[in-house]
């Protein structure tokens, strides 16, 4: 084995179609086989990030929502899922009610949301394009203390970014969830945050993964936003891509050309003459 690249999805290995070219999912697979464990990291939902991995045919893993799950593709089998409690999520609700609470894979991830009072405007628009993306119904509930199901993969928060950071402000002081707020890769006026249990984030579920599994080698990240800076602190190299947040830029060893370029391929070429150093 040779190492291991972890790789964000939009932004980072995405063309101006938000889908991963066949060039770059070719490239994967090239290093792949050289003995490269490949680990694709999201915070998409498995059923819109299998949308994204239709070139994928090789052996790799599939990290979704942020950590909250990890499945080992191409057959789709969970390996590891660190989910949100209830207890948890009705402690989230207390600080501001206005979220979608995904379901996970497993039960078709569709969201559970509340009467649309508690909603920011940013959030209601972006429901309409979610219900075209999920397999299954939504389930709305008219208020939090309702829900019924014990588990959850991921929380977000949609709106302004000043008004978000306020959230994630409060969510940090109860000290036991992942939180980060990043730049919607497809509609740039909206801002989301992220909410997972504590430990789900993609740094520490790579760092778990590795550990799980005995891989050996340097760990080479690519990203793009903030919710990638955990990656980025486990890896042996890590490359920013340009059209990405540029707070992330002081964090990373490279800086790649964009994503519709298909500049991760230049990224990861310079990785891995930087580990040769």
């Amino acid at each position: 084995m040779k190492g291991i690249i972890a790789s964000d999805i939009d932004g980072t290995l995405t063309d101006e179609n938000d889908e991963i070219p066949i060039e770059v999912a070719s490239y994967l697979k090239k290093l792949h086989e050289e003995g490269f464990v490949i680990c694709l990291v999201t915070g998409r939902m498995f059923s819109f990030a299998k949308r994204a991995v239709k070139h994928f045919l090789f052996p790799y893993y599939l990290i979704v929502q942020n950590g909250a799950e990890v499945l080992r593709m191409p057959e789709g089998e969970i390996e590891v899922q660190n989910f949100i409690p209830r207890s948890d999520l009705l402690k989230i609700a207390k600080v501001h009610p206005g979220f979608l609470a995904y379901a996970g894979s497993e039960a078709g991830d569709f969201c559970f949301y509340c009467n649309h009072d508690t909603l920011s405007e940013q959030t209601v628009q972006y429901m309409d394009k979610l219900k075209d993306l999920v397999t299954k119904g939504w389930v709305k509930l008219d208020h939090w203390d309702q829900v019924e199901a014990s588990k959850f993969s991921l929380v977000k928060y949609f709106g302004k970014k000043e008004d978000l950071k306020k959230i994630e402000y409060l969510l940090k002081e109860e000290g036991c969830f992942s939180v980060s707020t990043i730049q919607d890769t497809i509609d740039k006026s909206i801002f989301i945050l992220l909410v997972t249990t504590k430990n789900a984030n993609k740094g520490d579920i790579v760092r778990y993964l590795i550990e799980k599994k005995g891989f050996s080698g340097p760990l080479i990240a690519a990203g793009d936003q903030m919710n990638d800076l955990s990656l980025f602190q486990e890896a042996d190299c890590s490359i920013a891509m340009e059209n990405g947040d540029k707070e992330l830029f002081q964090y990373a060893d490279i800086i790649a050309p964009p994503s519709v370029t298909r500049g991760v391929i230049e990224g990861f070429e310079k990785a891995l003459r930087f580990l040769q150093r």
